[in-house]
Formats: C-alpha cells, structure tokens, sequence
C-alpha cells in the first residue's frame, strides 16, 4: 500500500513539474516577445533622433555660412549701420564683416583713426559688443629696428642732404630705420664736440634735426624761461630740435578738418595742454 501511494505521488509530481514548466516557458516566451517589440521601437525611436540632430547641425551649418563673410554698408541692418558710423565718427571704414559667434550674429567693422586701426563688434540690434584698438605692433617693431650702413650706402638725395645739414662735418654714423613702412636715414656728427643728428627720407626730406648747444649759448629768453623752471640746476644739457609737421586742412562730410603729419607719413598728435609751434592743432581737429 504503501508503495502504490509513494508511485502515485511522483506520477502527480511529474505532471505538476511539466505543467509548470510549460506555464514558465510560455511565460518567458511572452516576455521575450515583448523586449524585441520594445527594443526594435527603442532602435526605432533613436534612429530617427540621430538623423533630426544631424539636419538641426546640417542646418545650423548651412544658415552660419550664409551669415558669414563680408558685407556692405548698405547691406547692414539700420541698427547695426548707425551704430557703426557713430563709432567711426567720420573715420572710412575699410572692411565690415558678418561673422556667426555661439550661434548668434555678430558684425564686425574695421577702420583707421590716429594711425591706429580701431575694431569693433555689434549686435543685430545695433548694441556695441566691444571695441579693440591695435597699437600696431608691427609698426612699433619696425621703428624700434635700426641698421648701421655705410655713408654710401645712402641713396643721392637723402646722402646730399645729411651731408648739408652736417656744415661741412665729416659724417661719423648713419642708420637706417622703418616708420611706418617709410625707409629713413639718420646721420650723427660732432662740431666742437657737440654732437648733431638729422633724420631724412630717401628723397632726402628733413623729418628732423637735434643739435647739442653749449648752456651759454642759449638765447637769453630760453636761458631765462630755463632757469625759471629749473632754479639752481646743475650739469644742465641743451639740444635744439627740428621737427618737421604738415598742417592738412580740408572739409570732410561738411565739417572743417585738420590734421599734423610727419614726413613719414605719421599722424602727430602733440602732448597734452600743447600746441604745435606756430599755433598748429592737434592731430586731428573738427570745426
């Protein structure tokens, strides 16, 4: 008896595990089901995502290369235009350009004031984003280098020219140098130990001219006017000096304008609380 009830409990547990396992493996089967249909709409869903975001970035390509580059002054918005031409303050601006910075407009002017080139930035609604103005490095390089060349060396007219200005004095140094891209020559000599200097372009224009004077030698009103501002001074060096300026009037957009420059072509501005001599303006002067 026994025995007949241990048989019949393993035929129901055989029937019982079967049973289960097909209940189970449906069930996996159905889940399985499922995460393919869930995943091929997750691969779906990204690949569409990829490509809106590629032609979102293609787009935004093709729209910031379209926006960037030169442009006129009448291509500007009125904003932006006016704007400009304010902070040129009469000046010809040289380039404008249209450029895409952080995925917004920004346009860029360049023009020329006191020798200096001036940049700046504006946004669409005519608002100043910045202002930039380069000391010309370049230049200031040039000026600073100088070489020392033989008297011969020096083309015709500028050598008959030093030559002159030296009365007669042999000539012991010459140097070439740059300002702003103008070749310049400057000769030293010495006349009763004093020692002179001239500075002329290749044409042999005067640019200027020191000469050493003995203290005594002054002329009594700049002997008086330096021992006014100098009381009691001692070892007292005297050097008279020749600049040479070009006073330029002309009318610009109606208004009278002035400026002082040198042979070499560079704008002077005189210092502060100055003049030239001769009542001269400044370097640049509106009326």
């Amino acid at each position: 008896m026994a025995a007949i009830l241990i048989e019949f409990l393993e035929s129901v547990g055989t029937l019982w595990a079967g049973s289960a396992g097909c209940v189970i493996s449906g069930v996996l089967d159905t889940m399985n089901d499922e995460r393919s249909s869930v995943m091929s709409k997750r691969s779906v869903w990204l690949g569409t995502l990829s490509l809106a975001l590629v032609a979102v970035i293609a787009v935004s390509h093709l729209v910031g290369e379209e926006k960037e580059g030169k442009v006129s002054l009448d291509q500007l918005p009125a904003a932006v235009k006016a704007t400009i031409l304010k902070e040129a303050g009469g000046a010809t601006i040289t380039e404008i350009e249209a450029e895409t910075e952080g995925g917004a407009t920004v346009y860029e002017a360049v023009w020329i004031a006191n020798g200096k080139e001036v940049e700046i930035k504006v946004s669409p609604d005519g608002k100043l984003l910045g202002r930039e103005t380069e000391e010309g490095e370049k230049g200031e390089e040039e000026e600073e280098e100088e070489q020392a060349i033989p008297l011969e060396q020096v083309p015709a007219k500028a050598r008959e020219a030093l030559t002159k200005l030296a009365g007669g004095a042999p000539i012991i140094k010459v140097e070439m140098e740059k300002e702003r891209a103008v070749v310049l020559y400057e000769a030293t000599w010495k006349v009763n130990g004093q020692e002179g200097e001239a500075v002329v372009t290749a044409d042999g224009v005067l640019v200027e001219m020191e000469q050493e004077v003995a203290a005594s030698a002054m002329p009594a009103a700049v002997k008086d006017t330096a021992n006014r501002l100098l009381p009691n001074a001692e070892g007292l060096e005297v050097v008279m000096k020749t600049v040479v300026m070009y006073e330029v009037e002309g009318k610009v957009a109606g208004k009278e304008r002035k400026v002082m420059i040198s042979p070499s072509g560079k704008p002077v501005m005189p210092k502060a609380g100055r003049r030239p001599a001769g009542g001269g303006h400044a370097e640049h002067e509106e009326k």
